[in-house]
């Protein structure tokens, strides 16, 4: 294990880095000086100053470190080390902004906040802080509407915007953060959808081979295998598929409702292709009371379900990866997932037609996109149509995509090899090749979805032991945990959709956060560094 090694390509990610926050430094001085003056908050411009200086001198200490490093590339253990590395690191750059005008006064809670955006999880801890008549902060109780004997009392977490003049209370809540912070935090999860890591590979011509390892700890799912031979012009055809299908979210958004901005048109596009989830304002998407907008998310969200591989393919007119059985059992996903949700909705009898035909596919689109957007309170659905957007959640969609869950594939592989196994029962002398289209499943691969599934599973009974332990009634922990493990942002359980997670404690939101990455990276990558025999010698 070399740390120069990691030190040399870190100073890189950190000089590169700094220069994608020139970004919202652009957006910040844009509305701090010209559009919102300054008058009315702490200018957000200061604040991505101040990062991008922290973001130098991080690079430059970096490149200290590892101004000795000879090697030209990094080698499979110093490649996984790195892309974890990273993720803690960028979470915590990311969320200086934050701390530095205060917006979030709690350090666990911008952490928490950033790790939401960047893993494209969607789940947030944005509270707008209570006061009394004099002014003194109080704390908010809220209660658990499955079980009124259980209470949560805590603090908000963000404080309002007030006219320094008059006192006034003009913005609260996701609003109090300004509009360069809430670009900021979409764009976290803009950069999150295919992975940071993938980006800079397409900018880091000094990464070699190494940037292979990379891109296999990086890329969700079960197949990792590139698009083009090379690793750095498979990123660069990723990224140019990721903006293209940006831009026409971002364009339909603006033609079909032209009251709406362009800031909430790139907002709410940045979060649905990503399959994040956040939004700009307090009401959520009811903010637009426009059903255009609902239909083009939900279009959007399922094409970013769908593996990046397969628009490349199709752009170079190979139709015929079209016939992915994943594909195919995505869309059936969907498809029957909208239906069932629309008639277990009907069969109550008590929800109009727009629930029933509208909300009800939507819902469920965004629970198998993982992308956590809600239109509605389905803490008043039946408990059938709750539990499949729960199990959704955990599907997830097609290998390779921007979507967090166990993926399409694996769920086949899970099928086909339980299937075998039945069979073998009584036909023991039956020998059969698992098969996936024209691709032979090996026992390699086969062990791995069953090692990823049970990892899964022990992970989360796990964090929801933990959450208990903390004084989470448990189907609130379990909604809490199924919600970060999976990266998806809908909450369920006994606290349910209409409130953030500002009600956990910074125990629970260190777990939570600890979860998130874990769904976001797949396990492997972060567990494999608690082996002592990882840390030894290469």
């Amino acid at each position: 294990m070399s740390g120069t090694e990691i030190c040399r390509v870190l100073e890189k990610y950190l000089l590169y880095f700094a220069g994608v926050l020139l970004l919202p430094l652009g957006v910040a001085i844009l509305y701090d000086f010209f559009i919102e003056q300054p008058y009315f908050q702490t200018p957000s411009t200061f604040a991505f100053l101040e990062t991008i200086a922290v973001c130098l001198i991080l690079s430059k200490i970096a490149f200290f470190c590892g101004r000795k490093a000879t090697l030209r590339s990094l080698h499979r253990k110093e490649g996984i080390l790195f892309v974890v590395l990273i993720w803690f690191i960028t979470t915590a750059i990311a969320a200086l902004p934050f701390q530095f005008t205060k917006t979030i006064p709690n350090p666990v809670d911008a952490y928490f906040e950033t790790m939401s955006g960047l893993t494209t999880t969607g789940v947030s801890i944005i509270q707008a802080k209570a006061y009394d008549a004099s002014g003194h902060e109080i704390p908010i109780t809220i209660k658990n509407p499955l079980d009124t004997s259980v209470s949560y009392t805590f603090y908000g977490t963000v404080p309002p915007l007030k006219d320094p003049h008059t006192g006034a209370v003009f913005r609260d809540g996701v609003e109090a953060l300004g509009k360069p912070l809430l670009f900021w935090r979409s764009f976290l999860q803009w950069l999150g959808g295919v992975g940071i890591v993938v980006l800079f590979i397409s900018v880091l011509p000094a990464l070699g081979v190494g940037g292979k390892f990379l891109y296999e700890s990086e890329m969700p799912g079960l197949t990792k295998e590139g698009m083009t031979p090379h690793i750095r012009k498979t990123a660069e055809a990723l990224w140019k598929i990721y903006v293209g299908l940006t831009l026409a979210q971002i364009i339909l958004h603006m033609a079909t409702d032209p009251s709406m901005s362009l800031f909430d048109a790139t907002t709410l596009s940045f979060s649905t292709i990503s399959t994040g989830g956040f939004t700009v304002h307090n009401e959520g998407l009811a903010f637009y009371h426009n059903a255009g907008v609902a239909w083009i998310m939900a279009i959007f969200m399922i094409l970013g379900g769908i593996s990046f591989a397969l628009y490349y393919h199709c752009f170079r007119r190979k139709f015929h990866y079209l016939k992915d059985p994943e594909f195919y059992c995505y869309a059936i996903f969907l498809f029957c997932g909208s239906a069932f949700i629309a008639f277990n909705l009907w069969k109550i009898g008590r929800f109009s037609f727009t629930e029933i035909c509208g909300y009800g596919p939507f819902q469920a689109i965004s629970a198998i996109s993982t992308t956590g957007f809600s239109i509605t309170n389905y803490d008043s659905w039946p408990m059938s149509a709750q539990l499949l957007l729960i199990f959704f959640m955990y599907v997830g969609g097609m290998s390779g995509s921007a979507v967090g869950g166990l993926k399409v594939i694996r769920c086949i592989v899970i099928f086909r090899v339980m299937l075998q196994k039945i069979e073998s029962f009584f036909r023991p002398g039956i020998v059969r090749v698992i098969q996936i289209g024209n691709k032979d499943v090996s026992y390699k691969i086969q062990m791995s979805v069953f090692a990823f599934f049970c990892i899964m599973l022990v992970l989360a009974l796990f964090g929801n032991y933990l959450l208990v332990l903390d004084h989470i009634d448990p189907l609130t922990s379990l909604g809490v945990i199924s919600t970060t493990i999976t990266n998806t942002g809908l909450l369920f359980g006994g606290i349910g959709s209409q409130v953030s997670l500002s009600y956990l404690s910074n125990f629970s939101k260190i777990v939570s956060i600890f979860s998130m990455l874990l769904g976001r990276l797949e396990f492997f990558s972060l567990l494999v560094l608690l082996f002592p025999t990882f840390w030894r010698s290469r």
